[in-house]
């Protein structure tokens, strides 16, 4: 027997651009759903099981359709990249049928939990995301309308939506929890940091960080973890499971660095290096790293503390003292990592 459709859910949510978002061509405004599709299976991995991500989805072999469908978002402007702050609504609609053995209930749920962790921010799409870029936030209240063709008269119903699209307002659940750690530290500029922008990329907070996790497991005597720890950003078949957003310098003042190089041989002048620098602002680092180890958000706080206590510095031209901080992290580090690290050299 033909399978037959058990029911229709469609849904909308308004949602902003809380950072720019990077797309291949994004030149028309429009967000591919394609592109939305990929960055909610991603987020549906951190709380549903396999087979429930196959169903809404489909089978990552190809031979199972996928029955959530995923809407362009259509914002109200256009740029390369798409701007912070550009707006449109997201549309999902599923269509369950007899084959399908997930529960309407279920599959309803489900779909409003990944709503409800878009409206929360914590969806991202895009080239950049693992540095901040291309996060989407819920900008309003969520619409939903269910149609179980169980029942008499949902076929003119459906039809009646299709010309009017009048959605029942509902209220979301709250966000499911994730394998997810997140690291927050308040920061001070104790020295100017060298940059173009008042704005430290989350590729440099990245690479710091990176090369500051290897010395601490070194000081340590745990070289062994190394890459383990290392496979948090990962290669060319894994993608990063780490994530530095962007961090502005608030209340920045800009100025200049002036250097005049020295020949070493004859002692003369060379030509005067002039680079644009920020001092006297404040931001706030986050850091957010899936399936993270215990030991491994223990390493990645006493780089938080070695940042905030000025043994680390990021940015362009540390070595004449440029990119120091001071600052408060939110989750102090363990106390037997703490205590080992206590009697170490910071400057190894």
């Amino acid at each position: 027997m033909p399978a037959r459709i058990r029911c229709r859910m469609f849904w909308r949510l308004p949602v902003r651009l809380t950072t720019a978002l990077v797309l291949l061509d994004a030149a028309d405004g429009r967000i591919p759903g394609t592109a939305l599709a990929g960055a909610l299976r991603a987020a549906l991995s951190s709380f549903a099981d396999d087979e429930t991500a196959a169903c809404l989805f489909g089978g990552q072999d190809g031979r199972r359709e996928s029955r959530l469908t995923v809407s362009d978002i259509v914002l109200d402007r256009a740029a390369v990249p798409l701007p912070a702050g550009a707006a449109g609504t997201l549309r999902l609609s599923l269509v369950l049928t007899t084959d399908d053995a997930l529960p309407a209930d279920a599959a309803r749920e489900t779909v409003r939990q990944l709503l409800s962790l878009t409206a929360a921010g914590a969806v991202s799409l895009g080239a950049r995301k693992s540095r901040g870029a291309g996060r989407l936030m819920g900008d309003g209240g969520a619409g939903e309308r269910v149609f179980d063709y169980a029942a008499p008269g949902t076929g003119a119903a459906y039809l009646a939506f299709l010309e009017d699209e009048t959605y029942d307002t509902i209220v979301l659940p709250p966000p499911p929890q994730t394998d997810a750690v997140v690291l927050t530290a308040e920061l001070t500029q104790r020295t100017a940091y060298a940059g173009d922008s008042p704005c430290v990329p989350g590729t440099v907070w990245s690479r710091a960080f990176r090369e500051r996790s290897a010395a601490i497991l070194r000081e340590l005597g745990a070289e062994d973890r190394i890459p383990e720890m290392d496979a948090l950003w990962g290669d060319v078949r894994h993608s990063s499971r780490i994530r530095f957003h962007d961090t502005p310098l608030e209340g920045a003042v800009p100025g200049q660095l002036v250097r005049m190089p020295l020949d070493p041989l004859t002692g003369s002048a060379g030509p005067v290096d002039r680079s644009p620098t920020w001092t006297g602002g404040r931001t706030v680092l986050t850091v957010t790293v899936r399936r993270c180890a215990g030991w491994m958000a223990d390493v990645l706080r006493l780089v938080l503390r070695d940042l905030t206590e000025g043994y680390l510095a990021v940015g362009g031209q540390t070595s004449v003292g440029c990119g120091m901080f001071s600052g408060t992290v939110h989750d102090a580090p363990s106390h037997d990592l703490t205590a080992r690290k206590e009697v170490l050299p910071h400057d190894a």
